[in-house]
């Protein structure tokens, strides 16, 4: 499972495929920082969304609150299973 949740709530299903940094950075738009879930599940998100001001993901941080990390999400996410990146 490879997902991007856009911040307008628009889900993106991607061919599973191993995600690459440089993919990785153009989604997020920067430097990617990565969240482990208590499911497993793996939120890669802009290492800086919060301080150059991206707007919230509500979808994404509904997803991460409902599996145990409890902070606001900003900006385009990847949501994926680890062994999908490389």
């Amino acid at each position: 499972m490879v997902k991007i949740v856009k911040t307008n709530g628009q889900i993106i299903d991607l061919e599973d495929k191993q995600l690459h940094l440089e993919q990785m950075q153009k989604v997020v738009g920067g430097y990617i920082e990565i969240v482990r879930l208590k499911n497993g599940w793996l939120v890669v998100c802009n290492e800086e969304g919060k301080l150059i001001g991206l707007e919230e993901n509500s979808v994404a941080t509904l997803v991460c609150n409902v599996n145990g990390f409890n902070d606001l999400i900003v900006g385009d996410v990847i949501i994926c299973e680890s062994k999908y990146i490389k």
